[in-house]
């Protein structure tokens, strides 16, 4: 949540990661883990790699940056960014990325190989 005056604003998750048939369930569930309904979820598979977009209201800004470093930790994501509704983290890019393998702002670009 982050608080203007006590407000809160709604938190949005852009996750990368492997299309394998558990992935959406297991980014969507660390939402749930917190018992709450995500606001907003959208997933699009491309090229092998699916890109899921969770909005959710209700999170403080603590609780979503730790939830992003637990979807980042996951085995099946390439990359998560976090953004905190219009308060943003980072004044030039307004986003909070955390990469596997990779400095802020850029893809990891470590090859994944068989696991």
């Amino acid at each position: 949540m982050i608080s203007v005056r006590g407000a809160m604003a709604p938190v949005r998750f852009v996750v990368l990661a492997q299309a394998e048939p558990q992935t959406l369930a297991r980014v969507v569930n660390y939402v749930a883990q917190l018992g709450k309904t995500p606001r907003r979820v959208r997933a699009d598979e491309h090229g092998g790699l699916m890109t899921i977009v969770i909005e959710q209201d209700g999170l403080s800004d603590h609780q979503a940056k730790v939830m992003a470093e637990k979807m980042r930790a996951s085995v099946l994501v390439e990359r998560v960014t976090l953004t905190l509704g219009r308060k943003l983290i980072d004044p030039t890019s307004g986003q909070l990325s955390v990469e596997k393998g990779g400095s802020a702002g850029t893809p990891a670009s470590h090859p994944r190989g068989p696991r």
